[in-house]
């Protein structure tokens, strides 16, 4: 029976936290299941500034920080990468909180007591923003494809047009008009 080498997909993690324990916790349960690079900051600046350089695949952040708050992060995040996966880790949670966060974008929300349930929401959140991407390029490629009908139904120099199976005409081009 030959073994199936299973690869660990990439993923690289911009990770807003404080406590060094907590981060190394997060880096921990992470690597059984992916081979992560992760850049921690603390402020807001390094956040903005690592968004931008180190490209990642999901944003991480605790929700309290001396100087800078999750809910600031995942602002920023929705604003310039709406796209990007964003979970929030915090050491507790009430239940104003959680739809507050989930309101403004989050993907999912961790409470740190149970890191086990990481990997859930990471995935998670990451399968949700690839179906939105494809979403939205779907969507785009119709629209691209009905304009281009459009342009060539309305061009042609043969006279075209569309009908209800009744006979009622839905669309006539000029050259028909003609």
């Amino acid at each position: 029976i030959k073994k199936r080498n299973k690869m660990k997909s990439a993923l690289r993690i911009l990770l807003v936290e404080d406590n060094p324990n907590d981060a190394k916790l997060l880096a921990f349960e992470l690597k059984k299941y992916y081979e992560i690079t992760l850049t921690k900051v603390e402020e807001r600046e390094e956040f903005i500034k690592e968004l931008k350089e180190f490209n990642p695949d999901i944003v991480i952040s605790d929700y309290n920080l001396p100087t800078f708050n999750g809910m600031e992060a995942l602002r920023i995040t929705m604003e310039h990468y709406p796209l990007l996966p964003f979970v929030l880790v915090t050491g507790s949670l009430n239940e104003e909180t959680a739809v507050e966060v989930m309101k403004a974008g989050a993907d999912d929300y961790v409470i740190k007591e149970n890191f086990k349930r990481l990997f859930t929401s990471v995935q998670g959140a990451i399968e949700k923003k690839e179906y939105l991407a494809a979403k939205q390029k779907s969507d785009r490629l119709l629209r691209e494809a009905e304009e281009r009908f459009r342009t060539l139904f309305m061009n042609t120099l043969i006279g075209l047009y569309r009908t209800t199976p009744e006979g009622k005409i839905l669309m006539a081009n000029p050259a028909l008009i003609k």
